[in-house]
């Protein structure tokens, strides 16, 4: 099955993309070569991905080279490309037979200093001012949730550990995401709907004639009945355990918290994913270079007994000889008052 986005009356739009090496516009050179171009955007910290394969049988296409900066833009002639952003090539492959090039490329925004193991003892002050600083050193510009950026945090020590992996265990403990993209280091709560710059993001609809295929999948929630956090007491000069809920099986949490109060965040947090049930949605939809990780959908129209209301986690892009697709990952955390 084919899909096609028309603009009405039968008339299909045609896939288009652009695509930038180094600041050099190249779209010229590819399209008698181009198998294929997809684009892999996750929820969180992971890095966005590129991968463009290229028929090579004639062995004329001119080898790229490592640590070239790929911008990337997909979309329709009739209606505009969207800007998908920057990667770096980190991978070049060719294999044969038929004889092809395959290039990958991870988002530019993950800088190697980001990367890069830190040690820095952090005197207690407020969760925006620590994202901020982060942010400013590794050179974004911070987007915080207002009720994140106000929460107090105790003397938090970094050793020998990345900044990257850092505010990713500051957004564990807060059930947030923290993801950087597009110049922006965000720090907001998991499900906000919020873009790299902060603003919402559009909601956007599928009915069942947008989709090539989809499958949802119901999921049991975990049964743990609590969740055990430990802590210092310095007064006492002693380990002291925080719990979250009760009954058993207990999960206990491997790090050993400054505080009796971020114990208790992080035990409730880690409760609270163990315990949320969730429906996945896996969906093929004819190409919508809109739909990025964190949008909402709403499915309209499809059966009853199906949510409608899902939040992307993860969402691929692809150009091919079949045409333009983009490959949904969903979930919808469902109401555990009726499980």
């Amino acid at each position: 099955m084919k899909l096609k986005r028309t603009l009405g009356y039968g008339i299909s739009m045609r896939p288009d993309y652009a695509i930038w090496a180094d600041g050099l516009l190249i779209t010229g050179n590819i399209p008698s070569y181009l198998v294929s171009l997809r684009v892999t955007d996750e929820a969180g910290i992971k890095s966005d991905v590129v991968e463009i394969t290229l028929d090579d049988r004639d062995g004329k296409l001119l080898l790229p080279h490592t640590g070239t900066h790929l911008k990337l833009a997909i979309g329709y002639q009739e209606t505009g490309l969207t800007n998908l952003g920057v990667y770096i090539v980190d991978e070049i492959g060719i294999e044969s037979p038929p004889q092809k090039i395959t290039i990958k490329g991870h988002a530019a925004d993950l800088n190697k200093a980001f990367k890069s193991q830190q040690t820095k003892t952090w005197q207690p002050q407020s969760l925006g001012n620590i994202i901020s600083d982060i942010a400013s050193k590794n050179g974004y510009q911070p987007r915080i949730a207002d009720e994140l950026a106000s929460l107090m945090m105790p003397h938090l020590d970094q050793t020998a550990e990345s900044d990257i992996h850092f505010i990713t265990r500051l957004a564990n403990l807060h059930g947030a995401i923290a993801k950087p993209a597009g110049g922006y280091l965000l720090f907001v709560p998991k499900d906000s709907n919020k873009s790299v710059s902060g603003q919402l993001l559009q909601v956007i609809s599928i009915v069942p004639k947008d989709s090539k295929d989809w499958r949802i999948s119901f999921s049991e929630r975990n049964h743990h009945g609590a969740v055990v956090a430990e802590y210092h007491d310095v007064d006492e000069a002693k380990v002291i355990e925080a719990k979250a809920g009760s009954g058993d099986p207990i999960h206990r949490l491997r790090e050993t918290y400054p505080t009796k109060e971020l114990a208790e965040r992080a035990a409730n947090s880690e409760l609270k994913k163990l315990t949320q049930s969730t429906a996945t949605l896996n969906i093929t939809l004819v190409g919508n270079p809109a739909i990025v990780a964190e949008s909402k959908l709403v499915l309209q129209g499809f059966r009853s007994g199906i949510p409608a209301d899902w939040t992307v986690t993860r969402v691929e892009h692809a150009i091919e000889s079949s045409g333009f697709t983009t490959r949904v990952t969903a979930e919808h955390k469902l109401d555990e008052a009726k499980q």
